[in-house]
């Protein structure tokens, strides 16, 4: 009788597109068919609300803002000065133009920083510096369209040449259009900017101590201060003392600065000094600069309140499109990846959001590793709804409590656009002992998600491991036709185990059970072609773990005798069809069937050769048929479409 199995290693073309696509700016504008994007200002709102549209006018209301001058002019020169613009708004909305006026005197020639450089980062109508027109210099667009001048305080410096002859206050106004699809509600007025006085005036116009305002005590470090100072005179100052003290931690630093700052053009200053903390709680920071004589001294200090805290961070990487933060913006996942080394329960998630200012739903998603990756979702909250006014701090069960194995896993929040500062929190020594966090070393840098720079922090609470932990990794090894090896990895040191197993679909407590020490156990007296299922459990001894489980295989068919021979490959699997495949090298990228590149009928037998993004990729998997029983046949063809 002769026999034979045939070895394939094809290459078949097929195109991987992993992810969600987003309407550009124009979709969204003009669609009348998708009312989940008519979310009218997706930076002050990073998704859209799942089944929600509110039919609420949008007022674009930033009519309470206001512009002010920080610095003085100097007659007869050519100078920065300092401005300040606060957008306030009261439905969160964002303008989309603003000018400066000056009084016959002043002449605007250009910008020495622009005060919206982030908006180029949304992507959508970029605030960038239109240009400057007699005494007027404009920001923006104005057309009633998506801002990039979002709330909050912009400070920015505004080159200006200033007349020799003049003198005393001078007026300049302000106009600030809101964006939006109706009318907006627009704001201006006008303020002072006064003549420089000729005594030194030096102040603080910024301090970068710390970008956040949360730090662990056990993850502190040393504490890096800087300062930005600046000069209101009309003659340069070339030095100046700056103190930067923690009262609550009897901690203090005085240096003089070498510094020259001509008149109206701040310097942002080098590290002056480090500070460990030595407490947790909340710690005033305090910078005073100071000059002898001073013509003002209310202007020299500026305190930063931060807490110091026994929480433990996991931090993500900066770009939000790597590893961790999968499509970041709209129904985005944002997430933190941590190592666990000893067996742990996860009970439950805490995090805590800003004053949420609209309806919405999210959830968290536990996962674990798939080779540098999240893979499989292993624990989940469910959706969890957050009121405008709510809470600020939630803590949400997890669906069930999950044992976790020493691994890798990746805590993933669903985006919304109430989250800003979450935080991975260990409630007691046992966490902390048993958890390493990643990419929380030295560096802590910024988010940026979306054109927002934010903490995103996701924080878990645990309980004490199992008292027998259950085995994971479920597989088998060498099937034949009657026979295949079952195998597992043992999470918590036992050496006894229990299996069920049965025919696919079974009900637990109906299959055949096993007690067995041997792990890999081989299973004997199977049918041909069949296909079962197992389940394990961990004996502990005095207590078992939950049951893991099923894992389905499927034992190797008989050879086939019936010629001619046609696979089509409509079974859900390769072993259905009595067929299997081998990924040689390990890249993941084997065979399978597929229901959306059919060849003759409803489904195909393809293995990608490219991916979106990537480009074309070298697998080497092997597609293995059945056994054929050629007996009686001469001059037999084989014939692949």
């Amino acid at each position: 009788m002769k026999k034979f199995t045939l070895f394939c290693l094809l290459t078949v073309f097929s195109l991987s597109i992993f992810g969600q696509a987003y309407p550009s700016r124009d979709e969204i504008q003009n669609s009348t068919k998708r009312p989940q994007f008519l979310n009218q200002n997706l930076r002050s709102s990073k998704i859209i609300k799942r089944g929600m549209l509110s039919t609420s006018p949008y007022n674009k209301d930033v009519s309470g803002s206001t512009a002010s001058a920080v610095g003085y002019y100097v007659p007869g020169t050519t100078m920065n000065v300092n401005f300040t613009l606060v957008v306030t708004s009261p439905d969160n909305e964002f303008g989309d133009m603003f000018e400066l006026t000056f009084p016959t005197g002043i002449t605007p020639t250009g910008v020495a920083s622009d005060p919206f450089g982030n908006a180029t980062t949304y992507g959508q109508d970029p605030e960038a510096l239109i240009g400057v027109t007699g005494q007027t210099i404009t920001w923006g667009d104005n057309d009633n369209s998506f801002g990039g001048i979002e709330p909050g305080t912009h400070n920015f410096f505004v080159e200006l040449t200033i007349d020799a002859g003049l003198t005393g206050d001078q007026t300049v106004d302000y106009f600030l259009s809101g964006d939006g699809f109706g009318t907006p509600v627009d704001a201006s007025g006008s303020f002072v900017i006064s003549e420089a006085p000729t005594d030194p005036d030096i102040y603080v116009t910024n301090n970068t101590s710390s970008y956040y305002t949360n730090i662990p005590l056990s993850q502190s470090q040393a504490i890096s201060f800087s300062a930005e100072v600046g000069n209101l005179s009309s003659d340069q100052t070339n030095a100046f003392d700056l103190v930067v003290s923690v009262p609550e931690d009897s901690w203090t630093e005085s240096i003089a600065v070498p510094v020259p700052l001509v008149s109206g053009s701040p310097a942002s200053l080098a590290t002056t000094g480090t500070w460990t903390p030595s407490t947790i709680g909340t710690k005033n920071i305090t910078f005073d600069a100071s000059v002898t004589p001073d013509a003002n001294t209310s202007n020299n200090i500026v305190t930063e309140t931060i807490d110091i805290t026994d929480t433990v961070y996991a931090r993500e990487d900066w770009v939000p499109t790597t590893l961790l933060g999968y499509g970041a913006g709209n129904e985005g996942y944002m997430g933190q990846a941590f190592d666990i080394n000893n067996n742990i329960s996860l009970s439950s998630v805490t995090f805590s959001l800003n004053t949420p200012t609209m309806d919405d739903i999210t959830r968290v998603d536990i996962f674990d590793d798939n080779g540098g990756v999240p893979g499989n979702l292993v624990a989940t909250t469910g959706d969890i709804p957050i009121s405008i006014g709510g809470p600020n701090d939630y803590t949400i069960p997890l669906t069930a409590p999950y044992d976790a194995s020493p691994g890798r896993y990746y805590v993933m929040v669903f985006e919304t656009s109430t989250m800003d500062a979450l935080g991975l929190l260990a409630t007691d020594a046992y966490f902390e002992s048993n958890a390493v966090f990643l990419g929380v070393a030295a560096a802590w840098n910024p988010i940026e998600d979306y054109g927002y720079n934010i903490t995103f922090l996701v924080r878990l609470n645990v309980g004490e491991p199992p008292a027998c932990s259950a085995p994971s990794n479920l597989a088998v090894e060498n099937r034949t036709q009657t026979s295949a090896d079952l195998l597992w990895t043992e999470n918590g040191g036992s050496a006894n185990w229990n299996i069920e197993w049965g025919l696919e679909g079974f009900t637990q407590g109906a299959g055949t059970l096993i007690s067995t020490s041997s792990n890999p156990y081989s299973l004997t007296g199977l049918a041909i072609g069949t296909t079962y299922d197992y389940y394990v459990q961990s004996d502990c001894g005095a207590s078992q773990s939950d049951w893991v489980g099923p894992f389905s295989f499927t034992t190797i068919c008989d050879a086939f005798t019936t010629i001619p021979y046609y696979e089509g490959f409509e079974a859900a699997t390769l072993e259905a069809d009595c067929w299997s495949s081998i990924d040689q090298d390990g890249d993941g990228n084997d065979w399978f069937i597929s229901t959306t590149m059919p060849n003759n009928g409803s489904a195909s037998v393809v293995s990608a050769s490219w991916t979106s993004g990537e480009g074309a990729i070298t697998p080497e998997n092997y597609l293995i048929s059945p056994a054929f029983d050629l007996t009686g046949y001469t001059g037999s063809s084989l014939f692949l479409n």
